[in-house]
C-alpha cells in the first residue's frame, strides 16, 4: 500500500511541475500530522516550489512530497530515490529554505 500511495504522490508532484500548477497544500496532503488552520494560513511556498528547490540542491527522482509539523516548524519533507536509495530532504513552508538533506 505504501508503494502504491509513494507512486500516486509522485505522478501528483510530476503532473504539477509538467504543468506548472500553482498549488498549494491541503488538509489531503496532511498525512495525520496535526496541523491546526491557522498553520496552514502561515504556508508561503507552494508544495510545486519547494520540490523545486529541493531538486536544485538535491538530485533524483521524487516519490512523495508531504506537509508536516516537525516541532512546531511547517516543513515539506521530501523523498525521492537517487541512485537506487531512497532520500529526504525537508523545506521550510513559509521561508523556502532548503533545511536538510541526507544525500549530501
Amino acid at each position: 500500500m505504501l508503494k502504491k500511495r509513494h507512486a500516486l504522490m509522485a505522478l501528483g508532484a510530476i503532473t504539477a511541475l509538467s504543468f506548472g500548477a500553482p498549488f498549494t497544500a491541503n488538509a489531503g496532503m496532511l498525512g495525520g500530522d496535526d496541523i491546526s488552520t491557522a498553520q496552514m494560513s502561515q504556508v508561503k511556498v507552494s508544495i510545486t516550489d519547494a520540490i523545486q528547490k529541493s531538486l536544485k540542491k538535491h538530485h533524483g527522482t521524487v516519490v512523495s512530497a508531504d506537509l508536516e509539523n516537525e516541532d512546531g516548524r511547517l516543513v515539506y519533507e521530501i523523498e525521492y530515490l537517487n541512485d537506487g536509495k531512497e532520500m529526504e530532504v525537508l523545506v521550510d513552508a513559509v521561508t523556502g529554505e532548503v533545511m536538510s538533506g541526507n544525500d549530501d
